[in-house]
């Protein structure tokens, strides 16, 4: 039986999933701190980590290719 309790911990916890900002869900719901938030609803989706390293991996390349390019953090800062 569906209740609206689990409703509303779907919600949330898609909500994070989705990237929701921490702080909107804990209004959103009503919670004191957005670290109670993400203690509750935050670790249901065993695949977000997967979906981090992608990430991080797709950031990494686009600054190697950068750096390739002569666009590395040295070239970029101005000169005093």
């Amino acid at each position: 039986m569906v209740t609206p309790h689990h409703l509303r911990h779907t919600a949330a916890s898609m909500a994070i999933s989705a990237g929701a900002n921490p702080k909107a869900v804990q209004r959103m719901h009503g919670h004191a701190s957005a670290a109670m938030t993400l203690d509750t609803y935050a670790d249901l989706f065993e695949d977000d980590l997967d979906v981090v390293s992608q990430r991080l991996d797709v950031v990494r390349a686009k600054a190697a290719v950068g750096f390739l390019w002569g666009f590395g953090p040295a070239e970029t800062e101005e000169a005093p």
